[in-house]
């Protein structure tokens, strides 16, 4: 398996050989090897969205996560399209959190 580190500028190209034991090699720094790590055993991910809005300029209003675990994803889908917002909302406020995640406002939006 290769992949390209996403940590600092390098770009290291990473290869990534799984038999008994996970050999990483391509990495110009420990911080490769890590990412290395971390993306075949428990990737991580920010995602971006839009929730249902009542009662604002727009509709919806977008969203990013926190750096939430890839496996976790049908749980924000979940509490996604789950949520009742109304308006106004701010840019950076928390729209949900728990144990997995916290939702974050991208934009604002004014009450109608």
């Amino acid at each position: 398996m290769k992949l390209i580190c996403i940590i600092c500028p390098m770009g290291c190209e990473l290869k990534i050989k799984q038999e008994e034991s996970i050999k990483i090699t391509g990495h110009l720094c420990p911080r490769g090897k890590q990412y290395a790590l971390d993306e075949i055993t428990d990737p991580k991910r920010v995602y971006t969205g839009n929730i249902r809005l009542q009662g604002g300029e727009l509709p919806v209003i977008s969203y990013k996560t926190s750096t939430m675990r890839k496996a976790d994803l049908d749980h924000l889908k979940q509490v996604s399209g789950s949520l009742k917002l109304s308006a106004p909302i701010r840019l950076g406020d928390i729209l949900y959190q728990d144990d997995k995640m916290t939702i974050t406002a991208t934009r604002t939006i004014e009450r109608t």
